[in-house]
This record gives structure tokens, sequence and C-alpha cells, in this order.
């Protein structure tokens, strides 16, 4: 008898004339982030844009990777942002302190964009990702704009551009 596992982790690529988009699917962690880094090397200098909507779980090391790949191309002066993940993957990054120091694209829930109302799934989100926001703030001692505080835990990993 054969037992067939579901991918442990995909990246469905969405190319465009001047950017792609990369879907994340399953789990972001140290065994699957090199492929991610791999994938977002290989976009070269067009934009990137991460879509973590389909992801199931993200670790310390997928934080890592997409700290690092967020600043290898600012100091590359590319453009790469990130598309917000379920509840619980943004919660990953509110507790880290990574909420606001990440390029994440605040997106019109499709239902606002046209002008009908949003489900409850796109509720609980922005609900979730509204809490995660301010107990990230208060976690930092910032009651002030966004962007202010600590930098994250895990700076010291990235690497250096001289």
């Amino acid at each position: 008898m054969r037992f067939s596992c579901p991918p442990q982790f995909s990246i469905t690529e969405h190319p465009a004339e001047n950017a792609v988009a990369l879907v994340l699917a399953g789990e972001l962690d140290l065994a699957t982030a090199p492929d991610l880094q791999s994938r977002v090397a290989a976009a070269g200098d067009i934009a990137v844009i991460l879509d973590l909507g389909q992801l199931q779980f993200i670790d310390s090391t997928g934080l890592r990777v997409l700290w690092t790949a967020c600043q290898d191309a600012s100091c590359d002066g590319r453009s790469l942002s990130l598309l917000p993940g379920p509840p619980h993957v943004q919660r990953v990054f509110a507790t880290a302190g990574m909420l606001e120091r990440l390029p994440f694209r605040k997106l019109a829930p499709p239902g606002e964009a046209r002008g009908e109302r949003r489900t409850k799934h796109e509720r609980q989100l922005q609900q979730a990702t509204d809490a995660a926001r301010r107990l990230s703030r208060r976690r930092d001692g910032d009651d002030g704009p966004i962007g202010n505080g600590p930098e994250p835990r895990f700076a010291y990993l990235t690497t250096s551009h001289d």
C-alpha cells in the first residue's frame, strides 16, 4: 500500500511584463526556505510580489529568508513586496516584530474593489491583522506611528552589503 503526501511547499509563478508574482503554498521552513531564496534570486531585476495567502506555516528561517530578500532588493534598487498570509501566518510576523518592517501591500478585499460587501473571512483576516499590529506596537513600547521600535530580533542574521 502506498501513501502519497501532498507537497510540503510549492511556489507558483505568475509572470507579467515587468513583474512576477510568486504564490507560496504549504510550509516555509528550514527545509524549504532555500527554494524560495533561489526563486527570488532567479527573478533578476524585475519586481517581485510574494503572495503568502496560501502559506500554512512559517518558522524563523522563513522569516529570515523573507527579511533578507527584502533587504537585498532594497539595496539593489529592486522592488519586492508581500501580500499578507492567513491570520495565523500574520501573527508570526507580529510576534517577531516584523509586521511593519516588511513591505506588505494593503489590498482592498475583492468585494470592496467591486463595491460588494466583504466576506466573513475577509473581515476576520483584517481584524486579525489589525490586532496583531496593535499587539506588536504595544510589545515594542511604541504608541506612535507605525515603523518605530527596536530592530527585529533576528536582524543580526542578515548579510552585510559592503
